[in-house]
């Protein structure tokens, strides 16, 4: 199946997002985001099928086939910005993901007021898990996940059953201006999986359009 085929068969016709009363949080909590995909993949096999292969069949692996980029990857820039603060900052994402990405950062925005912010936050990034050398390709060189605040949300490798709970008081303890529940409520409620939530490697700045999966970033 060609590229463009596999990208136009995941699209369904997008519904208006489900806006809280007054721009602000509703207090039953956030209902789920229906955005203009069908699913959410499950391993690796549906993200290249989703989302197609950014190496051509291994063909490119020092960077991104260019023609996948230019197909896949868009910005988000000026009015459109995901964060109404920075009117000039741009986020790299693939197409298909960014209407969840865009809703994602709307409803932090409102639940936590300032807390997202730049240099730093980034989506797309042509790169192996973790910076490997050998390892698969990260998430981020399918434009489907998003580091934000990594200053703040540093990964953590923990002994087998010394994984702190998230916000418990030694969670707090290593990450003090660490991800509010706020800001991974939201970004859960548009289909993302949180990376905080992950055993033995904990990564809180990592936000992925997955299902849940191993902790491979």
């Amino acid at each position: 199946m060609s590229l463009v085929r596999s990208l136009l068969d995941a699209v369904k016709s997008p519904p208006a997002p489900p806006d809280p009363p007054a721009g602000k949080v509703p207090a039953h909590g956030w209902a789920p985001f229906d955005g203009p995909l069908a699913k959410r993949p499950r391993n690796r096999a549906e993200v290249v099928e989703m989302f197609g292969d950014p190496t051509r069949g291994g063909l490119y692996m020092r960077k991104a086939d260019p023609t996948w980029v230019r197909l896949s990857i868009v910005e988000c820039r000026g009015p459109d910005a995901f964060l109404p603060v920075l009117a000039k900052a741009y986020f790299p994402v693939h197409r298909l993901v960014e209407p969840y990405m865009r809703e994602a950062f709307r409803r932090a925005e409102l639940a936590a007021p300032g807390y997202i912010g730049r240099p730093g936050t980034w989506g797309y990034n042509f790169r192996r898990i973790r910076h490997s050398v050998t390892g698969p390709l990260s998430y981020h060189a399918y434009g489907i996940a998003v580091d934000v605040n990594p200053d703040d949300n540093r990964a953590v490798t923990f002994m087998p059953g010394k994984t702190p709970p998230p916000w418990s008081p030694e969670w707090n303890r290593i990450w003090p201006r660490g991800m509010p529940l706020e800001v991974v409520e939201a970004f859960e409620s548009c289909g993302f999986s949180w990376g905080g939530r992950w055993k033995g490697f904990s990564d809180p700045m990592h936000l992925e359009w997955v299902s849940k999966r191993e902790a491979k970033v």
